[in-house]
């Protein structure tokens, strides 16, 4: 998840959210710069974003509020149930694209 997603779910200033990352990042003693990627903000100047995984967003919402905490939590579990299809799912897509195919 961006740090400016954590950002746009917490109320939080990117600024902030980007402070706070490079503080926990000091602390566990991990380099922020492999995290790090450059956007274009709506002014047209670069930016620096973070990108942390499921563990690291986890560790740094503990800081947050419970609200805030909430908000990413449920961003996280829709993002995961996009990645998993069910059984079902599968078989659904597999037979679409096989009609596709035959029909052609």
């Amino acid at each position: 998840m961006s740090s400016r997603q954590i950002s746009d779910l917490t109320g939080k200033q990117h600024g902030h959210v980007k402070r706070d990352i490079a503080s926990m990042f000091l602390e566990l003693e991990i380099d922020l710069s492999k995290y790090g990627r450059i956007y274009t903000d709506p002014r047209n100047r670069s930016q620096t974003e973070y990108f942390l995984d499921r563990e690291l967003t986890d560790c740094l919402l503990t800081g947050y509020s419970a609200k805030a905490r909430m908000a990413v939590i449920k961003r996280w579990q829709e993002l995961e149930k996009k990645q998993i299809e069910t059984p079902e799912q599968l078989m659904a897509s597999a037979m679409q694209m096989l009609s596709v195919i035959l029909s052609r």
